[in-house]
């Protein structure tokens, strides 16, 4: 090849590998994901779906921002579960002293790209008007995907830990302590399973998260207890027949 050639050949590929550095190369984001984008351990910017231009010193760390749900289940086999996230249910204590084996729950919840400002009753944002008279919901933060990175958890695993298991678990024991094991093996569940979510609401907003349903099915307890709360019933099924 000709001298100039070379020349030629060896600027374009200096000019290519700079200008890689420095404008990056295309990288795809899921429908459904808010991603922080990082360099050497910092935040450099975020991205949702589509498209994000990344250097080769940058690297992005998603989240899905579509409903996580998470159940805890009673038996030794927690893939009775379809949920995303399962574990064992944990224990608690009823008002009258009794030892609640399991108390199983499901919550579903997820986060928003921007954090909105959400009512405590229904955990539903608080909606205000934009410029146009629009109806949208107040925002109290906007990047609300790079806060829970720096702030909650870099990966979606340790946030679901987070929310759903340590700042959960306090909360549904605090509620089963204020009824009785009647009420709560009777499966009169309405009442405590809104104070849970009522409670929950601000926990998970406090972390980040909107907090979408909470369930909570009838606790397990000692069979010896069960068998004592049953009988008046089996009794008076038996008179109706």
């Amino acid at each position: 090849f000709p001298f100039g050639c070379i020349v030629a050949l060896v600027v374009a590929t200096i000019l290519g590998v700079i200008g890689i550095f420095a404008i990056g190369f295309p990288r795809g984001v899921d429908a459904g994901d808010g991603c922080v984008i990082t360099r050497g351990g910092d935040i450099t910017g975020s991205a949702d779906s589509g498209y994000v231009w990344l250097t080769p010193l940058e690297s992005k760390k998603c989240y899905t921002l579509r409903p996580i749900t998470y159940e805890t289940v009673i038996g030794d086999d927690p893939r009775v579960s379809t949920a995303q996230y399962k574990s064992q249910a944990p224990d608690a204590g009823s008002s009258d002293g009794q030892k609640i084996l399991r108390v199983p729950y499901r919550i579903i919840f997820h986060i928003p790209a921007a954090m909105p400002e959400l009512d405590p009753k229904t955990c539903q944002p608080v909606m205000t008007k934009d410029k146009d008279g629009n109806d949208v919901p107040k925002v109290i933060r906007e990047n609300n995907v790079e806060w829970v990175y720096e702030n909650v958890g870099t990966n979606i695993d340790v946030i679901v830990k987070t929310v759903a298991e340590t700042a959960t678990v306090p909360q549904i024991k605090q509620v089963m302590q204020l009824y009785t094991s009647e009420s709560l093996f009777s499966g009169d569940l309405a009442k405590p399973q809104t104070d849970v979510f009522t409670r929950l609401c601000p926990v998970y907003a406090r972390y980040g998260v909107q907090l979408d349903q909470f369930l909570l099915s009838r606790p397990q307890f000692n069979e010896a207890f069960e068998a004592v709360i049953e009988a008046p019933r089996l009794e008076e099924d038996m008179l109706r027949l």
